[in-house]
């Protein structure tokens, strides 16, 4: 085999096994919100794990998620009212969302030690009360 051929033949088995064994890594090292398959963490903010649960109804699943950093709120806004209309939420009031029948709201708070808490909650856009 030429050298060429065999610079080509590595280059697929790494690219092959890369994205067979790895393609979550090889696609994306974005951590994405507990909860979520496709809404990213804000690089500046933490996730705090505790704090996030998520459960499924007969209705739909309700999430709950909390993250906190040093970042302003104002940023913490524009990105999450970007990046969650990319992603086709429709927003209806100042960062309250709808899509596929979930609600999802961003609540977005200071913290004592100057950080600022990130709060997402997600539940079925349907009235939960059954009567």
């Amino acid at each position: 085999m030429s050298e060429v051929k065999s610079l080509r033949f590595i280059t697929f088995i790494s690219l092959f096994y890369a994205s067979a064994f790895h393609s979550d890594k090889l696609l994306s090292s974005e951590i994405t919100v507990y909860g979520f398959q496709n809404i990213p963490l804000m690089s500046k903010l933490t996730q705090v794990d505790e704090k996030c649960f998520l459960f499924d109804t007969p209705y739909g699943r309700i999430i709950h998620s909390f993250a906190k950093g040093r970042v302003k709120e104002e940023e913490v806004s524009n990105f999450y009212r970007v990046t969650l209309a990319e992603l086709g939420w429709e927003e209806s009031e100042l960062l309250k969302f709808f899509r596929d029948g979930e609600y999802l709201r961003v609540e977005i708070e200071g913290l004592k030690d100057g950080e600022v808490g990130v709060y997402f909650s997600v539940r079925p856009s349907q009235n939960l009360d059954v009567n």
